[in-house]
């Protein structure tokens, strides 16, 4: 992975409305849906957000505990379910993918 710009996975955990967001402000955006992905467990969600070079942006709180294990992941990004408006939520993560080039977030977990 080169130090570019944030690209995002989104899963199935994740209300459509905040890709739909992502995608209006030009961030380039995937989801569990569109990856024909629903259903998948948790580690393959990953290993596809890895593979992809892509940061995951999850509210299912199993997957900070899967990171543990699977440290070279592109990143992982973490909201508790109901803690945040889809508009905070688009906020905050328009504001890393500006803030923060794409190798930084190499490994790491954020949480919103």
């Amino acid at each position: 992975m080169n130090d570019t710009s944030i690209r995002f996975h989104l899963d199935e955990n994740v209300a459509h409305a905040v890709a739909k967001g992502l995608l209006q402000h030009g961030v380039d955006v995937t989801t569990t849906s569109e990856m024909h992905m629903l259903g998948h467990v948790d580690e393959d969600q990953l290993a596809h957000a890895t593979a992809e070079g892509r940061v995951l942006f999850t509210q299912d709180r199993d997957l900070l505990r899967i990171a543990q294990h699977f440290i070279d992941h592109a990143g992982i990004i973490y909201c508790d379910k109901n803690a945040r408006t889809v508009g905070e939520i688009v906020k905050r993560l328009l504001a890393i993918a500006k803030n923060m080039p794409a190798d930084d977030m190499v490994g790491m977990v954020k949480f919103i």
